[in-house]
């Protein structure tokens, strides 16, 4: 994963780690694109960025401060930036009690994707900044010695004095496919939360957090006293807005079109603006797509836009491996199917790529509250566990060895933390941070490793008039389906792919909550599915690693049951594509960490 680097030595020893901290980068130049630039290399601190030419990482020298910002403010011209990092600069080393709320503010007035990291040149003191919604994830790890901090967990993996994976990530991340909160595979390595400012003072050896400045709260509705259609002017006007913000001159726009709503979206924001674009879609070997690509090819059709069908092969190993290698198992393997996607992109391109994708779409304009009320936290964590169930929790007991209250234990907490007091507002909140701000921007952040990755989905403006629209008004889509007709109505009669039935169809309603309901009800789902969900053959990729693995990597036995998951492989065929591939990500990443090898290597 391209991006920023930082190791701070309390005890002014990095000189002496000046090899280890090179083998760490260079484990990081995923392909003859990539170079590692060293920005600043003290006795104290050491700041580096790895990527390709076109990634965006920019250095700003101020009064007493150096500023690395990573990633891009949009609708921001040079001058403005520099303006703008200026303030930041002075908010991010005021420690005073109106630090929070100037930087809050400063925050909710940037539209953008990035990551800053401020060192003052005098003291070595370190200050980290990222956006409100935690576009680029960012790792960290802080001990009695200093502080690491990455875009890339393998980079803090290779320099801790002690390499532990958390059992209860691994437990988590098989039961329900999600790592919660602050969590990471690694023990003592955090996921740095949304608007979050790290301090760092060599001085005091001293690390602080100062965390989600900018609290969600989804039970906030300040617009529930406007009807549908204003709400929906309001919130075509602000997409517009970031469509055209996201806009580069002289970049080629590519959209990742499929044949839901938010792809559709952005094409039809981009054709009312009179921007330039072309389209690719892509036919997974599995056929999961195919309802898609018609669909996507008459969306193309509407919007005037070059259209391209990719069509994809299964998985291979090399790919897998690459996926593994770049994303350290955060996205899962099983999507390593797309790579040659993103590369056949590329090569079609002959300009700076700007990739466009409806990620976040689904997660600001739908109702995401589940259908049925819950009495409690707990009563609410059986539910979400249930519903995003991979693995049983006594599957998951006896790979993992952590127990299954443990494992619900840890979800509760999760839930708890959400400042809202009803549960379907919490559920709504997992949604969003947990899948969302979590799951999809790891996604997203695969597709960086190849061209910048954006949506105006993510436009805090538009995020947060979309969060404050009451639910009723997004209920079936009607928010969605007036959104949609105040940018271009030619795409809103149009079909959904998954749904069969255009918006503005008086169908729909029933086609989204039949679909709504089935998939908040996982008996439906396993009913619906049953053995038509896919397996692996026993000669798969996924399948024969597994194998490999169980049979030569001795680093497993230490965090997984080798008898248990003995048992998951001789009944492959009982198990799910999802299951296996999971279960394959979680060893593939404990195996490449812990041993400096995988088995993909072959």
């Amino acid at each position: 994963m391209p991006g920023l680097h930082l190791v701070c030595d309390w005890d002014g020893g990095l000189v002496g780690k000046r090899r280890s901290i090179t083998r760490a980068l260079d484990a990081l130049l995923h392909d003859e694109r990539y170079r590692a630039t060293v920005l600043v290399d003290g006795r104290s601190c050491f700041l580096a960025h790895t990527g390709y030419q076109e990634y965006p990482v920019q250095a700003f020298r101020m009064d007493g401060v150096d500023l690395f910002l990573e990633g891009r403010l949009y609708g921001v011209g040079p001058l403005a930036l520099e303006r703008r990092l200026r303030e930041l600069a002075v908010l991010a080393f005021r420690d005073d009690a109106s630090t929070s709320d100037q930087l809050g503010d400063w925050l909710s007035q940037s539209d953008g994707d990035f990551v800053a990291i401020l060192v003052k040149r005098a003291t070595g003191a370190v200050r980290i900044v990222n956006d409100a919604l935690a576009r680029l994830p960012v790792y960290i790890h802080s001990s009695a010695h200093g502080l690491i901090v990455s875009r890339e967990l393998r980079f803090v993996a290779a320099l801790m004095e002690r390499l532990a994976f958390d059992r209860v990530a691994l437990a988590n991340f098989l039961h329900s496919g999600y790592v919660f909160g602050r969590r990471t595979w690694l023990k003592d390595v955090d996921r740095v939360a949304p608007a979050t400012l790290v301090r760092a003072d060599p001085a005091t050896r001293h690390v602080t957090r100062l965390e989600q400045i900018r609290e969600l709260n989804l039970e906030r509705k300040p617009h529930a006293d406007r009807d549908v259609h204003e709400n929906a002017a309001h919130l075509a006007d602000r997409f517009l807005a970031a469509c055209e913000a996201r806009y580069r001159p002289g970049a080629e726009y590519v959209l990742s079109l499929s044949g839901g709503f938010d792809s559709r979206a952005i094409g039809a924001a981009m054709r009312r603006l009179s921007l330039p674009f072309r389209c690719t879609t892509f036919l997974d070997h599995a056929g999961n797509a195919i309802p898609d690509v018609p669909v996507a090819r008459r969306i193309a059709h509407a919007l005037g836009a070059e259209w391209k069908l990719e069509h994809l092969g299964p998985p291979r190993r090399e790919d897998a491996l690459r996926l593994l290698r770049m994303k350290n198992g955060l996205n899962p393997l099983g999507m390593s199917f797309l790579l040659p996607f993103l590369e056949s992109t590329l090569r079609d391109s002959s300009a700076e790529v700007f990739f466009m994708t409806g990620e976040m779409g689904t997660f600001t304009l739908p109702d995401s509250r589940p259908a049925r009320e819950f009495a409690d936290v707990p009563q609410l964590a059986t539910f979400v566990a249930r519903q995003y169930e991979k693995f049983s929790p006594a599957a998951v007991s006896a790979l993992t060895g952590t127990d299954q209250a443990e494992i619900l234990a840890d979800l509760e907490g999760c839930l708890s933390s959400y400042p809202e007091r009803d549960q379907r507002q919490k559920y709504a909140h997992f949604v969003f941070c947990e899948r969302a701000m979590k799951w999809h921007s790891e996604a997203e952040d695969r597709n960086r490793c190849y061209f910048w990755d954006a949506t105006p989905f993510s436009s805090l403006d538009f995020v947060e008039y979309a969060t404050w629209c009451p639910d009723d008004q997004k209920s079936s889509y009607g928010l969605y389906r007036e959104f949609l007709l105040r940018i271009m109505p030619s795409v809103a009669a149009i079909e959904h792919a998954g749904l069969g039935v255009p918006i503005i169809s008086e169908r729909f309603g029933t086609a989204a909550n039949v679909a709504a309901l089935a998939a908040a009800n996982p008996e439906w789902r396993e009913r619906l599915a049953g053995a038509a969900a896919p397996r692996y053959g026993g000669d798969s990729l996924v399948v024969r690693g597994l194998g490999q693995q169980l049979e030569h990597c001795d680093a497993l036995g230490e965090y997984f049951s080798v008898p248990a998951a003995r048992t998951i492989l001789e009944r492959s065929a009982e198990h799910t594509v999802e299951q296996l591939d999971h279960l394959f990500t979680a060893t593939s990443i404990v195996e490449d960490l812990a041993t400096g090898t995988s088995v993909l290597e072959g």
